[in-house]
């Protein structure tokens, strides 16, 4: 199924799972279940995905790259630069629709990063659909699964999500960021739905974009071996969370297990300078 939803609407879905609602699963089921399934969580207002759609909104708009973003001018701010007063309000209806920044906004000047970068730029100066949903049932596990593209290329070939981070993005660390978020776990589930829907496995990169100054941007894809590793624990995700459906027991696989735990990486290299250097 193909459809339009808003975001809010789409979050609220609980009859499929999302790449998000995978992590959870993977992360912890009883999570996923008090989060989506409970009806007892309240989602915190994080700053973080404020940002990052944002930058979508101001971004992905299918129209000319940076022609939804407004700048507002000094005189209808109030004079202690607040967004009040008569003349705001004028203007923020006169521009209603569109993603309106002070001069100052670190979001211009993200998304003038965005537009100096030649491959970003080529990439949303293309002919694209965004903000699309798919629903698609995945017969291998018997379960409901969604996405919502960023963006993806006329021609199905290409699928492009934009990803706001506070490290300086060098290749580096858009890795790290990938590994530590499941951004790695994104890649395959996303080209998952285009395929089952389109017919065609499409390619994949992240169009990263420092928050801080001097807002470096990257377009990034994750290798053979970061996606197998992604699209394995995408498997194990959803093998349990059609367990969890099935048997409306949403806990961990450690629940009836004395787990025997190794030291962290870091300790047992400490440990290991600790003793070379008596």
């Amino acid at each position: 199924r193909l459809w339009q939803v808003n975001s809010q609407a789409y979050h609220a879905d609980t009859t499929s799972i999302s790449h998000s609602g995978l992590d959870l699963v993977i992360e912890d089921p009883a999570l996923y279940y008090f989060q989506k399934l409970s009806g007892q969580y309240v989602p915190k207002d994080e700053q973080y995905f404020k940002d990052g759609t944002a930058l979508d909104e101001a971004l992905l708009n299918g129209g000319a790259i940076g022609a939804n973003i407004v700048v507002i001018p000094d005189e209808v701010l109030s004079a202690g630069g607040t967004k009040s007063g008569s003349a705001w309000r004028q203007f923020a209806a006169e521009n209603q629709g569109k993603t309106l920044v002070k001069k100052d906004d670190p979001l211009l000047f993200q998304a003038k990063a965005v537009m100096n970068h030649p491959i970003a730029r080529a990439l949303l100066e293309s002919d694209y659909r965004a903000q699309e949903t798919i629903v698609w049932h995945d017969d291998e596990f018997d379960v409901d699964r969604r996405v919502r593209f960023d963006f993806i290329r006329k021609g199905n070939d290409l699928i492009a999500d934009l990803k706001t981070t506070r490290s300086g993005a060098s290749p580096k660390e858009c890795a790290d960021a990938a590994a530590k978020f499941g951004y790695h776990r994104q890649q395959p589930f996303y080209k998952d739905g285009a395929e089952a829907l389109h017919g065609v496995r499409p390619d994949f990169v992240f169009i990263f974009v420092a928050k801080d100054p001097p807002y470096r941007v990257e377009v990034i894809t994750l290798d053979e071996e970061f996606e197998q590793i992604g699209d394995a624990q995408n498997k194990r995700g959803l093998a349990k969370y059609a367990e969890c459906l099935r048997t409306g027991k949403w806990l961990p696989e450690t629940q009836n297990d004395v787990v025997v735990v190794p030291p962290p990486g870091w300790l047992r290299h400490q440990g290991e300078w600790e003793f070379s250097n008596g």
